[in-house]
């Protein structure tokens, strides 16, 4: 016999188990079985490797460029890039790590590394809210923020935890600041304004007022209000002098400028 006078019936390759294939020959009959298996994926290996293979602590993995040799059972290979599970999916030692890929059951692995994500420089993001100073005021850093750049390109915007100096500003002119944060610094400028007396006033006067011609004055009790500039009053009682119109002594009956 041959092929052409022989029909073969019943099977099906999209049906897994056993199948009961019928042979016709003139009208005649008969049966055999034939099993229909998965071919499952027997082996895996990295074809390639994913395009990013560093990462800094708190990545995610990017599977972008990674494809895997698929060895089936029937001795059949094919090269697979979805359908892929990895574990682990984020990374935070820093060091080599092994990424573990599944694919049907079936793994394999490939190392990335995890390097120390170092700040590499900050910047101030935003200037305090108060940028003009009197002698001798402290200063505000409301308002401020820095900017940190790491190495991997991340931003980072902060707005406490950082250190300044100068805080007392007693340099009248424009002043350089210094921010500190981690090893890394940076500096903003802020204007101080000389502080000046502006006047003085009389907030409480001496104890005695009244006076017997001859008598010598007392400013025992007087209290003057130094006015500044900048808005801030100071009280004095000592550091002053004294001049009365007419003379030093009391000697003339009547009301008396100091």
């Amino acid at each position: 016999m041959t092929s052409t006078d022989v029909t073969v019936t019943g099977y099906d390759n999209k049906t897994l188990g056993t199948n009961t294939l019928t042979v016709t020959y003139k009208g005649k009959t008969t049966t055999f079985n034939v099993t229909v298996k998965s071919n499952n994926v027997k082996s895996l290996t990295v074809k390639t490797l994913p395009t990013k293979t560093t990462y800094f602590p708190g990545d995610t993995i990017n599977l972008d460029g990674l494809t895997l040799a698929a060895t089936y059972e029937d001795g059949s290979t094919k090269t697979i890039s979805s359908g892929l599970t990895i574990s682990p999916t984020s990374l935070q030692s820093i060091g080599t790590q092994k990424v573990t890929v599944t694919y049907q059951g079936k793994t394999t692995t490939f190392n990335v590394t995890v390097k120390d994500n170092t700040l590499k420089s900050i910047s101030v993001k935003t200037k305090p809210k108060q940028i003009k100073y009197y002698q001798g005021d402290s200063l505000n850093t409301s308002g401020l923020s820095l900017e940190l750049l790491y190495d991997d390109g991340t931003k980072n915007i902060i707005t406490s935890g950082y250190e300044v100096e100068p805080i007392k500003l007693n340099t009248p002119g424009e002043q350089t600041i210094t921010v500190k944060y981690s090893n890394k610094s940076t500096t903003f400028t802020v204007s101080v304004i000389k502080e000046e007396i502006s006047s003085i006033s009389i907030k409480h006067l001496p104890k005695q007022v009244t006076y017997y011609v001859g008598d010598t004055f007392k400013s025992e009790g007087l209290i003057l209000n130094i006015n500044k500039n900048s808005g801030y009053v100071e009280e004095i009682t000592t550091g002053y002098t004294l001049s009365i119109q007419e003379n030093s002594k009391l000697t003339k009956e009547g009301t008396h400028k100091v």
